[in-house]
């Protein structure tokens, strides 16, 4: 197995949106292999929020296996207030207008716990411009940060 190397955060969504542009949709699980040399939890979602690649990472972090998270929706990894309030969906649109957005944030675990994470989304385009998805790059942040 390869280890995973050392990009800098920035660096790791940019990596990941412009991998995941040249794969066909009906080859995004072999983003897998890709996202495992990613040292945070990434993820992508497609247009309409759903799970369709996680790292070993996002299992550590989130406590979902792959099987587990393929298909859920972005707003699972939020509090109920954050849901009601509309503030997953304020962050899409962020992302897709502005290119990336970079937040620290709480996010939920399986089990409800928080996770105070710093969290990076930007869209995923397709050779031709359309919208594929988005990329997640989240990072944990610990008390000393």
């Amino acid at each position: 197995m390869l280890r995973p190397v050392k990009i800098r955060e920035r660096d790791q969504l940019t990596f990941l949106q412009e991998a995941a542009r040249g794969i066909p949709d009906d080859k995004l699980g072999d983003l897998r292999a890709l996202l495992d040399q990613i040292d945070s939890a990434a993820f992508m979602i497609d247009p309409v929020g759903r799970v369709v690649a996680w790292s070993q990472f996002a299992e550590h972090m989130f406590g979902y296996s792959r099987d587990e998270a393929a298909g859920l929706q972005i707003g699972d990894f939020y509090s109920e207030q954050d849901r009601e309030q509309g503030v997953h969906r304020t962050e899409l649109r962020r992302a897709l207008t502005h290119g990336r957005i970079d937040v620290r944030a709480w996010r939920l675990g399986r089990d409800d716990s928080k996770i105070h994470a710093s969290v990076m989304m930007g869209p995923v385009r397709d050779p031709v411009g359309g919208l594929r998805g988005f990329a997640l790059i989240v990072r944990k942040i610990d008390s000393a940060s």
